[in-house]
């Protein structure tokens, strides 16, 4: 639930600014929580009863499929990153790419399950899953881009740092997988608990923007407030010194009832 949790976090920023940046990143995130989901659900085997042969091969695909979905959905965030959607259109265009990234992470995984890859093991060799760790050199290119996206910009919310973040701790966990050579041993619990750390950046990077948000409306309120003080005693003090030496009000009868000297030093 980490995953979906990061990605709804992500999502609610696109409703804000329209960036396909964060609506794309947003759909990775989901489309891994929902695989994660299911690969949760297939691996509990008290649900079953007993281990099933076919889990050795649908758990590793499931697992495979949701690392691919998450790297592409990011690295095709970083290419629409100066794409943005009018406020009218904005839930419309979420719930179709919504739909059509649901329908394609079906496919993908499907295929990935079908294959043998996922579940292929090399005994005796350090690296023995070569499919995960062939999703590793993705995830570095992708830290890459978007650190060259971080150091470009000089001011940014610490959102995109917190993708860095993720991804180097997203690429740690295919590195822990890709050595693993049974299921829940060791590397693939470690690599299963990496995965979900990862999640928590992005929504750390979105809490801490926000944070800094408010705090910075807060500090623009004071000098509002302190400009609008100073404006007023300004006003006062030219009103003061544009009347005459004295105000002289008087009712109805013409009497005079109040007599205020505007500027005593005057003989």
């Amino acid at each position: 639930f980490t995953a979906l949790t990061a990605g709804l976090v992500i999502m609610i920023h696109y409703f804000a600014n329209g960036s396909w940046l964060f609506l794309v990143i947003s759909l990775g995130f989901v489309l891994q929580g929902g695989e994660d989901l299911i690969h949760a659900i297939f691996s509990f085997s008290r649900i079953w009863g007993e281990e099933q042969k076919e889990l050795t091969k649908f758990v590793p695909g499931t697992y495979a499929a949701g690392r691919f979905i998450l790297i592409a959905c990011i690295l095709v965030a970083w290419f629409l990153r100066e794409k943005f959607t009018e406020e009218s259109r904005r839930i419309r265009i979420s719930l179709l790419v919504i739909f059509f990234g649901i329908v394609a992470s079906t496919f993908s995984t499907i295929i990935i399950i079908k294959s043998d890859l996922p579940s292929f093991i090399v005994l005796g060799h350090t690296v023995t899953r070569p499919a995960d760790c062939g999703i590793i050199p993705f995830y570095v290119v992708a830290a890459v881009l978007y650190k060259k996206k971080f150091s470009d910009v000089k001011y940014h919310t610490p959102f995109v740092f917190s993708i860095i973040c993720s991804l180097i701790v997203g690429a740690a966990s295919q590195i822990y997988v890709a050595q693993s050579p049974e299921l829940y041993d060791s590397f693939f619990d470690m690599a299963h608990v990496m995965k979900v750390f990862s999640y928590v950046f992005p929504i750390l990077g979105i809490s801490f923007g926000t944070f800094s948000m408010y705090k910075e409306e807060a500090e623009h309120g004071k000098e509002l407030a302190f400009s609008v003080q100073k404006e007023k005693e300004l006003t006062a003090a030219l009103t003061l010194a544009a009347l005459g030496d004295a105000i002289i009000a008087t009712d109805t009868e013409k009497k005079v009832i109040v007599w205020t000297m505007t500027n005593p030093s005057r003989p």
